[in-house]
């Protein structure tokens, strides 16, 4: 009886985990969901983990729910490298990093400690603004995931 006490508790305390880190896979995706309204020339946005796995993307597509591992994967490793690269030439710590591509940038930024914010851009993007755009979401990212 003690035993299966403690597994209903168990349980329990599961469930409640998964609903308050659903809450805040919501609270991301809205604050990317804005991002993009406000931004139109940002095409796509996504946040990882450090860890490299995928936290709330957008906008929901059949291809980028194939593709949103992969994705969040590969930004890992770019924000990876780029960091161990800087500190390896006595540059301190990356705060973003920008990718020029023939379509248009891919921007990787910081979100606290734990968690990287990327965006892809159409090709005519003014980066200032979507510099200052990922910092305002990245800011409102930590602050979700903290009120848990």
């Amino acid at each position: 009886m003690g035993e299966e006490l403690a597994s209903r508790e168990e349980f329990l305390a599961m469930l409640s985990e998964a609903r308050k880190e659903a809450k805040i896979v919501g609270e991301i995706e809205k604050i990317l969901e804005s991002l993009i309204q406000e931004n139109p020339s940002i095409e796509l946005a996504i946040v990882a983990t450090i860890e490299g796995l995928p936290v709330a993307s957008y906008p929901k597509n059949e291809k980028i729910q194939e593709e949103e591992s992969l994705l969040a994967a590969a930004i890992t490793v770019i924000f990876g490298t780029s960091e161990r690269s800087s500190l390896d030439l006595n540059q301190g710590h990356v705060d973003h990093v920008i990718i020029y591509t023939d379509t248009g940038y891919a921007v990787l930024r910081l979100a606290g400690e734990d968690h990287i914010l990327a965006v892809l851009t159409k090709e005519n993007a003014k980066l200032g603004l979507i510099l200052r755009d990922l910092k305002l979401a990245a800011d409102k990212i930590v602050k979700a995931i903290e009120s848990r």
